[in-house]
């Protein structure tokens, strides 16, 4: 996380599971805390500035799903600085190519789980890809990748690709001073699953 945390007025978290730990340390910094995730009933242990919404995050409104721009527009006032926490198992692609200019703008952080990277040479996965990383760079800053172990690697014309990475970004407005290469890996990385082998981050990301 970017050491940029002062002044931010709420956590949107879509992609809740049994544990809260990111969103309880979130919750004593920030004046309010809403989740969402249709798959689950309200977690235990939230604290009163903690607000859940039985929805999915959608490109739509409708049903089970909620779009990003309905959800932010719903819960926050124009004008305040907000963090997205975003794990929704490859429907962040739909969901942030969907967003408006406005909404995405308003998050001065953004950390997100990239999923389905090996599907990357399926056509339509790769331009829904391109699309949402591409966005997100005229925007914000990649400040941060890791890799996640809770699957292996995979392997594609002598290169090892991570399906499941985590980036960081950090809204270009915040930067003050010049930016250097990104240390892969970074001495804070943990492996997410403990028991599992780590899965190096591959240094072609730089």
């Amino acid at each position: 996380m970017p050491d940029d945390l002062d002044g931010l007025a709420a956590v949107f978290s879509p992609g809740v599971s049994d544990t809260l730990g990111f969103d309880l340390e979130m919750a004593d910094r920030v004046e309010a805390c809403y989740l969402a995730d249709a798959s689950i009933d309200p977690p235990e242990g939230m604290t009163s500035n903690m607000t859940f919404e039985k929805k999915f995050l959608g490109a739509q409104d409708g049903g089970d799903f909620i779009t990003l721009d309905s959800w932010v527009g719903a819960r926050s006032d124009a004008g305040q600085d907000l963090l997205l926490q975003m794990d929704i198992e490859g429907a962040e692609y739909d969901v942030l190519n969907a967003a408006s200019d406005d909404i995405l703008s308003r998050f001065r952080i953004i950390v997100i789980e990239y999923h389905d990277l090996d599907k990357v040479f399926d056509r339509e996965q790769f331009d829904k890809m391109s699309a949402t990383v591409t966005r997100l760079a005229k925007t914000h800053v990649l400040c941060h990748l890791h890799s996640n172990n809770v699957v292996p690697n995979f392997h594609i014309k002598g290169r090892e690709v991570a399906r499941l990475v985590e980036a960081t970004y950090l809204r270009r407005d915040r930067i003050k001073a010049a930016t250097k290469p990104a240390q892969v890996p970074h001495p804070l990385d943990q492996r997410n699953v403990e028991e599992n082998d780590d899965v190096p981050t591959p240094s072609f990301w730089k």
